[in-house]
């Protein structure tokens, strides 16, 4: 994708040498080494204007009076004055809708004024009316002959067409997942249902042969296949009348056991992109043109097509019901909740001030959404994060690999191996290109479980639930 489409132009002779484009951040620090600032490039959303930004934030030092009435009340009436981040007056504010020296306030006073939630340049919602941008704004790159700002957020319009090939693909996804739900995911229908009515009992393996072969199955985890299997054959040789239950075989108990089963898709052996949401019925790779299948042999031309590449998604929700199935981890899985209590009493009890930072859900922007009932004591909320990784080392072994860090267990437990849940693996060697595509399958079953919601079982309180309303939501926090 363009390197240009989310970034300003800046006309400053002494870093950009008159003309580069640079981030929005870099395009603020670089203000008072240039004699233009308006602002011109292309932007995915409304920008405030300079000016009424800039007397916004000046106005969002005044804070309203609390009825002192529960916690929630004092954070509201408290978290302006020692939440936002504390500006010095910002001589922008002073000037008059006349002046035409259009200076340009820190990112940080842009921000407080789109946060501020009555404040007249607070940024719309998707799909809300645009306020009125600032003339000055407005005309922005008249003098260059660029094109002004656009005033409206083009992209909530179902009917908006990018002209650029890569934005029409990312719109495509969006609008994919926007039409995304349970019914229409990749989940066979009988995991389907496990997963609309999860067990209500814990886990137990009664035949004493099955409860070994898994025991084995997990303590040759960092081993190949090939040793499980080897191990069994040795094993059912010697104790004929207490066989070992075969790779196939243990594979297909773990996947009934836990309900979590793995998502297969096609995708492009140099690893452009994944055969998957708009790129469905794809039978070339678009970015590199290789074909999907392998060549049909002329001896069968009727043969069954096969992808030559294929990488697996892990999906989320019955790891999580998973999770909440034993005791001990259920009990764990209310860290969030019990702590997010804690840091509102220590709020109330300082008027509004926290002492020490030491967790996400000590933020403004969790507290905040957590007092408004966007997240709420029975949602999860998991932390998204891939990387590239190398399995051998001096080898080209290169993978991808996605995981979920589950944010509701306590800072000490989240990051060890056994609680990252995993979210899909890629085979190398070739880095992923079109990362939206490999993507899509986790973020459509999460979509999914958002609009419909995810039965739990809680053996810990030993109550089920089931959100109608999206009770249960998963708040994403991503990380690349």
């Amino acid at each position: 994708m363009s390197s240009t489409l989310s970034k300003l132009h800046c006309t400053c002779e002494k870093y950009c040498n008159g003309g580069e484009w640079v981030s929005r951040a870099t395009w603020f620090r670089h203000a008072n080494d240039r004699t233009n600032n308006n602002i011109s490039g292309f932007q995915p959303s409304w920008v405030p204007p300079v000016e009424q930004a800039a007397d916004s934030s000046a106005g969002s030092q005044d804070s309203s009076g609390g009825d002192g009435n529960g916690v929630r009340d004092s954070f509201e009436d408290d978290r302006d004055d020692h939440w936002q981040p504390h500006h010095e007056p910002n001589t922008a504010s002073e000037q008059s809708p006349d002046d035409d020296s259009d200076l340009a306030p820190d990112p940080g006073n842009l921000r407080e004024a789109q946060e501020e939630s009555d404040s007249p340049t607070r940024t719309p919602s998707v799909g809300s009316p645009s306020p009125e941008p600032h003339d000055d704004a407005s005309a922005a790159g008249s003098e260059d002959g660029s094109e002004p700002l656009p005033t409206s957020n083009p992209w909530s319009d179902p009917n908006f067409t990018p002209n650029v090939e890569e934005l029409q693909d990312s719109l495509n996804f969006i609008r994919a997942l926007r039409n995304a739900s349970l019914d229409n995911g990749d989940l066979s229908e009988h995991y389907l249902i496990r997963l609309r009515n999860p067990p209500t009992h814990e886990l137990r393996v009664d035949n004493p042969d099955e409860l070994y072969s898994l025991k084995q199955y997990i303590a040759s985890e960092n081993a190949s296949e090939k040793t499980y299997m080897k191990f069994a054959q040795n094993h059912n040789h010697r104790y004929r009348e207490n066989p070992m239950l075969s790779l196939d075989q243990v594979k297909s108990r773990v996947a009934e056991w836990s309900g979590v089963v793995p998502i297969e898709n096609d995708m492009c052996p140099n690893s452009c992109l994944a055969y998957a949401g708009p790129f469905r019925e794809l039978d070339r790779c678009s970015h590199c043109g290789q074909s999907r299948y392998r060549q049909l042999s002329a001896q069968n031309p009727r043969q069954e097509r096969k992808s030559q590449q294929n990488f697996y998604t892990i999906p989320l929700g019955p790891q999580l019901q998973a999770l909440m199935r034993s005791p001990e981890s259920a009990h764990r899985m209310n860290y969030r909740y019990a702590h997010t209590e804690e840091v509102l009493e220590e709020l109330r009890k300082n008027g509004g001030k926290i002492h020490t930072y030491n967790d996400i859900f000590h933020g403004s922007e969790y507290l905040q959404a957590y007092i408004r009932g966007d997240i709420k004591p029975n949602d999860f909320v998991v932390m998204f994060s891939m990387d590239g990784a190398e399995l051998v080392k001096d080898k080209g072994s290169n993978c991808w690999i996605g995981i979920y860090v589950v944010m509701d267990l306590a800072p000490d437990t989240r990051y060890l191996k056994i609680s990252v849940l995993k979210a899909f693996f890629l085979p190398g060697p070739n880095s992923p290109v079109h990362m939206d595509s490999f993507m899509f399958p986790s973020l459509h079953h999460i979509a999914g479980i958002q609009k419909e919601g995810l039965a739990i079982w809680n053996a810990a309180a030993n109550t089920s639930y089931l959100s109608q309303d999206q009770t249960v939501q998963m708040a994403l926090l991503v990380s690349i």
